[in-house]
């Protein structure tokens, strides 16, 4: 990827194996020079004690960036990628809200949809609708069970 600050935010969720998303970003990116950005947001839980809660973060985020790092690895076997990574914890809506806007070079925003039926596929539509009120960009959305041949026929597209 370029260092041209263009960027495309690609929102995963910690829970489920979001690589089709990146491998969707990576793709435009590389095809385009843009560069990538990680966002995943860990939903805030109310905890009574301080110190209890900052190490379940703490705990929370170690995760993630293992997680992360395995999909990222597995992007890398076919593009080569080297995204920003940032993890935060808070109100979803209002963290991805606040990254797209203070990213004035950010260009799109992907989100990865989880193939898994019993997961909550409502709350995704409903993250989409309220971020998509307040920036300025396309956002996409990827479905982790797209087929390899799809990918490849949409990022020939893109070129």
């Amino acid at each position: 990827m370029q260092n041209n600050d263009t960027k495309i935010i690609v929102c995963l969720d910690p829970e489920s194996n979001s690589q089709t998303a990146l491998r969707y970003a990576a793709c435009i990116a590389k095809k385009s020079g843009f560069d990538i950005k990680i966002l995943l947001v860990l939903p805030s839980e109310q905890r009574s004690l301080l110190f209890a809660s900052k190490a379940m973060s703490q705990e929370s985020k170690i995760i993630a960036r293992k997680r992360l790092n395995k999909i990222i690895a597995g992007v890398n076997q076919e593009i080569a990628i080297k995204p920003q990574i940032k993890i935060i914890e808070g109100s979803v809506v209002q963290q991805i809200t606040a990254e797209a806007q203070s990213q004035k070079d950010c260009v799109m925003m992907i989100f990865g949809k989880s193939a898994n039926i019993s997961s909550d596929n409502s709350v995704l539509p409903k993250i989409i609708q309220k971020v998509s009120n307040k920036i300025k960009v396309p956002v996409v959305i990827v479905p982790e069970n797209l087929s390899q041949e799809r990918l490849k026929d949409l990022c020939s597209d893109c070129s």
